[in-house]
């Protein structure tokens, strides 16, 4: 009975190893929530999406929001930033319907969402991997 025992614990071992690596695998460098968001305005507003410096992909599936790219000039009031360039220069061109948008964020800048009217909106973002480059199957030598 002792010998069961004892296989038993000897060939669980390295399938208990394998959980713990994959579970090292899986984490990023980054938090998970710094790499993706959401965000919900209702009638007419600016919001910060994100500082920079970021490439992100932005989406809507419904038209009416604009996306603009602005300095920052406080540390901490970044929404107060986004409403002060969205007065001052406006913002800018509508994000089309269900359609995915590269946004560039250079340092010191921020990603603002300014949006109008009555109606609600929903927009989805996230960082922009590297493996979202073009891939290369084989190349010649």
């Amino acid at each position: 009975m002792k010998t069961f025992w004892t296989f038993s614990l000897l060939s669980s071992l390295p399938m208990l190893s394998i959980g713990c690596a994959g579970a090292q695998l899986a984490r990023s460098s980054e938090p998970a929530a710094a790499r993706r968001g959401y965000l919900a305005a209702s009638g007419s507003s600016v919001k910060a999406i994100v500082a920079g410096p970021i490439a992100i992909h932005v989406y809507a599936e419904v038209a009416g929001g604009r996306v603009f790219v602005t300095e920052r000039k406080s540390g901490a009031n970044i929404d107060g930033d986004c409403e002060t360039a969205a007065t001052r220069e406006g913002s800018g061109p509508a994000l089309p319907a269900d359609r995915v948008q590269l946004i560039v964020v250079g340092a010191g800048e921020i990603a603002c969402l300014a949006t109008s009217g009555r109606r609600g909106y929903e927009m989805l973002w996230h960082a922009r991997n590297d493996g979202d480059a073009p891939l290369v199957l084989a190349q010649g030598r």
